[in-house]
C-alpha cells in the first residue's frame, strides 16, 4: 500500500527514459517488463540467484 505521491514518482521514473528516446515498440515492452519483474521479485521476499543484485553486486541494497 503505497501514498499516491510515491505511485506518481515511481511511476514517473519509470516511463520518462522511455517517454524522451521515443524507443522501438519491443524495446518498450522489453524495459517495462524488466521493471515490473524488477519490482516483483524485490517484493516477494525470496532470494533468487540470478537477480541483478547477485550478478552486479553495487546494484541494490
Amino acid at each position: 500500500y503505497a501514498h499516491p505521491a510515491e505511485i506518481l514518482f515511481l511511476g514517473f521514473a519509470t516511463i520518462v527514459g522511455p517517454a524522451i528516446t521515443g524507443p522501438h515498440l519491443f524495446t518498450l515492452w522489453l524495459w517495462m517488463m524488466l521493471r515490473v519483474l524488477e519490482t516483483v521479485e524485490a517484493h516477494c521476499g525470496y532470494d533468487f540467484p540470478w537477480t541483478l543484485s547477485k550478478v552486479l553486486p553495487i546494484y541494490g541494497g
